[in-house]
């Protein structure tokens, strides 16, 4: 690790810092490769640039994030990073994965860089993102159809229960006048004496019909 600058600043929980000395350790499945962290949220997403703008904002805040670098003479070390360390940084898109670019030109290292994210934290991030309430639906501009009850000017439950009054014998066995025209006779001056109406002729009939023609099929029937 000699001549090898620790430019990354601790993180918590401390536990995880002993994988400094381990760089072997900072790998699949408790540590995510910076650029499979970038394609998952970007399927999530469908854009690249959000998924981008996304990691970027998690690296700088609560996402745990490492490195193993391997020098120009083959040694390797591991690092844990903070937010002060992406910082510094600016992530930008290139084909299927993102670019590391340093901010301080005075940054020069000779070798390569492999940069991993928390995997616990990332997908619970993704999960809370994924959960957070949808906006309320826009107001339609279309004006509401309300619903409005029928209104009727005659009480038909009162002329029904008539009709199927008159339909019945003083037993209470149901008999049904042949003549269904005077049957509605019957039934209208009932409409005029009791409920002080007077419902149209061929509607009274063709309720009266209706009735007579359902307590026909009535047993026991009367004879």
């Amino acid at each position: 690790m000699s001549g090898m600058a620790d430019i990354s600043p601790k993180v918590e929980p401390p536990e995880w810092l002993w994988l400094v000395d381990d760089p072997s350790k900072i790998g699949p499945p408790d540590w995510l490769p910076l650029n499979n962290a970038y394609r998952r949220r970007r399927d999530c997403l469908g854009e690249s640039e959000l998924a981008r703008r996304d990691l970027y904002a998690w690296l700088c805040g609560p996402l745990p994030s490492a490195v193993r670098r391997i020098n120009s003479n083959g040694n390797e070390a591991g690092y844990l990073l903070g937010p002060a360390f992406w910082e510094q940084i600016r992530l930008w898109l290139d084909a299927d994965h993102l670019g590391i670019h340093y901010l301080d030109r005075s940054h020069s290292f000779d070798g390569r860089e492999y940069f991993f994210v928390r995997t616990d934290v990332f997908e619970r991030l993704c999960s809370i993102e994924a959960s957070a309430p949808a906006p309320p639906p826009t107001p339609s501009t279309e004006p509401k159809r309300i619903l409005r009850r029928r209104q009727t000017k005659h009480d038909w439950d009162a002329i029904c229960g008539e009709t199927a009054r008159l339909c019945h014998d003083e037993s209470g066995l149901v008999r049904v006048p042949e003549n269904e025209s005077e049957l509605a006779d019957k039934v209208f001056l009932f409409c005029q004496n009791d409920l002080g109406c007077e419902p149209a002729p061929s509607e009274l009939r063709k309720t009266v019909s209706v009735i007579c023609a359902a307590l026909r099929n009535v047993i026991p029937r009367g004879k």
